[in-house]
Parts: C-alpha cells; sequence; structure tokens
C-alpha cells in the first residue's frame, strides 16, 4: 500500500518489484488506487526479501531485507465470555525450541449471517453474510515478545476484547484470527506504534508521529519515509459463536423468527437482505 492517508495520498502507477535472495522475482499489481499486490509466488522460509518501488514522478525508493521466520503453528483457538457483555478471544500455542524467540502480532477479522424473513408469497427467506466494521475493542497492535518464555512451554494469549452485540451475535458469527510470526525488526517497529498509541488514541486513529520503517529514498538517505515492508510466517485459525454460548444474555436473531418479527420492523433489510460479501468457504 502506497500513500493512502490525508497527508500522502495513493501513489498511483508505480512499479513495485519483489528480490529475492538479490534476484528479482515478481512485480506487484496495482489492483487499486496505491494498493499493489503479487500473485503466483510462495516465499520461502529463510529466504530474504525486499522490495524496489519506482514512482512515476522518477523517484526511487527501496526496502532493506527481511529474512523469511519459521512459523508459529496455534495449538488452539478459542474465546471466553464475562457473563455480561465482552468476550476475550485466545490463541494457544507451544513456543518453538529455536535459537531465535518467537515475535507474533495478530489481526482479527470477524465476520456474522443475518437470515431475512419470507415477506410475501414469492419470497424465498435468505442468509446474508457481512463483516463487521470494527471487529475488537483493542486499543493496541496484539503483539507477543517470546525472549521470555520458555522454550517447549504452552500459553495462552488473550489477543482481543469484543464487546457482545445483540444484532451481529443473535445468529452465527466467526472470528477470523491471523497470527503472524514477524522478525524482531518488525516486532520492534509494531512496538513504536503501540508506544505511540498509548500518548495519542487507538490503532482506529491515526497516529500523529512519525515512525520510521525499513523503507528509505536510494539517492537521500536522510530522507523522511514512513512505512514498514516486512516478511512474515501468517497461521489462520477460526473460532465460531452460537447465541446460546452467551448466557444469561438473551440474543435475538436482527429479523427475529417466523411469526415472531422484531418492533418497529427493519424494512427492506429483513425481507431483502443484500449481500455484503459472498459466504466465506470456512462456514
Amino acid at each position: 500500500m502506497l500513500g493512502r492517508s490525508a497527508r500522502f495520498p495513493e501513489e498511483t502507477g508505480a512499479t513495485v518489484t519483489l528480490i529475492e535472495n538479490d534476484k528479482t522475482v515478481g512485480t506487484y499489481v496495482e489492483e487499486e488506487p496505491g494498493v499493489y499486490k503479487i500473485y503466483h509466488f510462495k516465499p520461502q522460509i529463510g529466504n530474504s526479501y525486499h522490495i524496489d518501488i519506482q514512482l512515476q514522478n522518477g523517484d526511487h525508493y527501496a526496502s532493506l531485507p527481511e529474512t523469511m521466520p519459521r512459523p508459529v503453528l496455534i495449538d488452539s483457538a478459542y474465546f471466553t465470555f464475562d457473563g455480561q457483555r465482552y468476550l476475550t478471544l485466545f490463541s494457544s500455542i507451544k513456543v518453538p525450541e529455536q535459537d531465535e524467540p518467537p515475535y507474533l502480532r495478530w489481526k482479527i477479522k470477524h465476520a456474522y449471517q443475518r437470515t431475512d424473513l419470507q415477506c410475501g408469497f414469492l419470497d424465498n427467506a435468505n442468509t446474508c453474510y457481512y463483516e463487521s466494521e470494527r471487529a475488537t475493542d483493542n486499543q493496541f497492535v496484539p503483539l507477543l515478545d517470546g525472549g521470555e518464555l520458555k522454550p517447549g512451554s504452552t500459553i495462552e494469549f488473550p489477543i482481543a476484547d469484543a464487546p457482545v452485540i445483540d444484532t451481529v451475535f443473535g445468529e452465527i458469527t466467526y472470528f477470523t484470527i491471523f497470527q503472524e510470526t514477524l522478525t524482531s525488526t518488525a516486532f520492534q517497529y509494531w512496538e513504536k506504534v503501540n508506544t505511540l498509541l498509548s500518548q495519542t488514541g487507538s490503532i482506529f486513529d491515526a497516529p500523529p508521529g512519525q515512525i520510521r520503517g525499513n523503507i528509505y529514498k536510494t539517492d537521500d538517505a536522510n530522507a523522511l519515509v514512513l512505512g514498514l515492508f516486512y516478511a512474515t510466517s501468517e497461521e489462520i485459525a477460526y473460532v465460531k459463536t452460537f447465541p446460546g454460548d452467551f448466557a444469561p444474555l438473551d440474543l435475538a436473531p436482527f429479523c427475529g423468527v417466523p411469526g415472531v418479527p422484531p418492533t418497529p420492523f427493519p424494512y427492506p433489510e429483513c425481507c431483502y437482505c443484500e449481500f455484503g460479501i459472498l459466504r466465506p468457504d470456512y462456514w
């Protein structure tokens, strides 16, 4: 992602290439203004990666190399409920026995379903799927420094709190947990982000400070360049919830049930729900 903020608008038309062990192995495709992705490429653990960026105006940037770390597997992922309004997500991991301590970061997405009602003779009841605009109440980036953990031990790490909202949790929902194994460089960068957020707000606010990453201007090493390119091994886990998981809360589906519609009735959402996202393949 190049640009994408109020002070730094999207950089379109850039040429972004990926270098593996000093050999160019692919070019990123601009899918939308400022967003570049690479396809048909599988990184290898232990190999070195960096990117080269050529802007339309001729400016040239590059990143320092990052070594792809070995992933830390997720033994299990689950949640607990406080009996009132909040759930807490956990990732259970076994600390690997290796020379370099593991550094972990988590990202979370939340999807839920909504089943509409049959409002007319020719109308079918449909189930639609949506992503929560704000999956958790995290104020900081969830991070874990494994340097002080005993190799071979198991740790159950709380990674996020989320409010249990009636209109979302009244049917089946899924949390998708992305567990990233980081290099020490990337971990230190995100630690600086958390330090800045502790002074300014949350991960949902734009940090006003300037955190240098590992990207630099090739003809001016002193130029201020913000951003980070990092290599990460990612593990994914899914946590499923049902309304009954949150007793004693009485969570009703957004559209009610046949014969007992909500009042006031949400029309047209509960007659002709629109598909926010396609049905996820893990559902």
